[in-house]
Order: structure tokens, then C-alpha cells, then sequence
């Protein structure tokens, strides 16, 4: 359904489980080192397929 829409999913993502834990007395959020590295797995995911994808951008 994404792709007929023009969006490329994928399959990376970010677990937080428990997410209200990460979060101090004003509400600003911590990430863990395990929650770090799922998010540079997901953004290392999207710079792949961004790169990709960009000559379908450009046509």
C-alpha cells in the first residue's frame, strides 16, 4: 500500500519498549546505548536506500 503512494518502506526500526523509563523528571527523553543502536541501524538503513532511490527522484 506505501508504494502506491510514492513511500518505500523498510524493514528497520527502533524497539522501545518501556519508553516511559527513558524519560527524566521533565519529560525529556534518554536513549539507552541499546536504543542508539537500533537507531543508527534504522537511519544507516535509510541513507542505504535513500542513495538508492535517488535517480528515481530525479526522473
Amino acid at each position: 500500500l506505501l508504494t502506491s503512494v510514492g513511500v518505500m518502506p523498510i524493514s528497520e526500526g527502533v524497539a522501545l519498549p518501556m519508553y516511559q523509563k527513558l524519560l527524566d523528571e521533565n519529560g525529556a527523553f534518554n536513549a539507552s546505548e541499546q536504543v542508539q543502536g537500533g537507531a543508527k541501524t534504522m537511519l544507516d538503513e535509510l541513507l542505504r536506500w535513500s542513495e538508492a532511490l535517488k535517480p528515481m527522484r530525479v526522473a
